[in-house]
Order: C-alpha cells, then structure tokens, then sequence
C-alpha cells in the first residue's frame, strides 16, 4: 500500500500511523514484534516471553538480568540513560517543621537556632566553668571528710592499744609458733 504526499511515494507515513502490538522480553525488556522471539512457559503457569534464543537461555540458566551490561536491568541498576528525564524533574523541597522537645519549647529552640558561635562559646564556657567550682567544692568536702575520718581513728588507736590487745597477720603468727615450738 502506499500513500502518494505531494506526487511522492510515502509508504513510511503508512506504518507510522498504524499500530503495531508488541509484547515486552521479559529478560532485556526490550520490544517484541510480531512474528519474533521465544516463548517459555513456567511451572507456576506463567507465560514468558523473549526476544531471542540468547535471552531465553540466559534465563534458563538463572543468569541475573542486572548483571549483564546490554539488558536495561543493567541500564537502570547504573543509572545510564534516561537520567536527563529524572533531572528534569524535581520534587519541592519538603519544609521543615518543627516541634518542641520535651523540657524546651519551641521559643527555646529558635534562640538556640540563631545564637551566634561566639555567645554559643561563651556559653559553653560559663557552663564548664559551674562545673569545675562545683567538682572542687566536692573534693574539698571529701577531702575534709577523710581528714575528719583520720582523726577520730588516730583517737580511737590509743584506746585499742590501753586493753592489751594488738592486731598481728597471720604470716608473723605462723613464725611465732614455728619457733616456740622448737624451743
């Protein structure tokens, strides 16, 4: 059949307009025409089809489509191709809300947002200068405690030692008995 456009022979803008039902490879996702490629059909009943004997026979052989670099498995696992569409088109930016954590409000939070590094330095250095005066504090009362702890032991030493009885380890004992004994 051809179509004459402007006294030429256009047989092309025939097949352009028709429509042609084409299946999908199942393995290379490519275009199947009719009258081509390989059918399959599974235990489970479906029915596969493939472009080619080179196809059908990657599959049967359990071959992973996205490890072969000419399948379109490949192709969108790498990100080759069609990139420039997905560029295209971006998403809105999601905007950020925000919520108050328990203990600070969202005031809180907002003043903590734009505090300038210097005043956050500051800040921070106050906070650790509280800390070590509160750490010293501490120390010196331990430090008192021991002391305390001391004197009323050396107090109590003389007391012991007034009722006659001293406190000897056992390895001294031990030498003791040795030697009564070979008196």
């Amino acid at each position: 059949y051809q179509r004459r456009v402007h006294g030429e022979s256009c047989w092309h803008a025939y097949f352009a307009e028709m429509v042609i039902k084409t299946e999908v490879c199942f393995f290379t996702e490519l275009r199947i025409y009719p009258g081509h490629g390989r059918r399959l059909v599974r235990k489970d009943g479906k029915f596969l089809a493939f472009i080619d004997q080179k196809s059908r026979a990657l599959y049967v052989q359990r071959k992973k489509a996205q490890k072969l670099q000419w399948t379109q498995a490949w192709r969108r696992r790498n990100k080759k191709g069609k990139i420039e569409a997905l560029a295209k088109k971006k998403g809105k930016k999601s905007t950020r809300t925000f919520k108050s954590i328990q203990g600070i409000t969202l005031e809180d939070i907002q003043k903590r947002r734009e505090m300038k590094p210097e005043q956050r330095k500051a800040q921070q250095e106050a906070q650790v200068r509280e800390l070590k005066e509160k750490n010293r504090k501490v120390k010196d009362d331990q430090k008192k405690k021991v002391a305390s702890d001391k004197k009323s032991k050396t107090a109590a030493k003389p007391a012991a030692a007034a009722s006659g009885f001293v406190k000897v380890p056992k390895s001294r004992r031990v030498v003791r008995s040795a030697q009564g004994a070979r008196r």
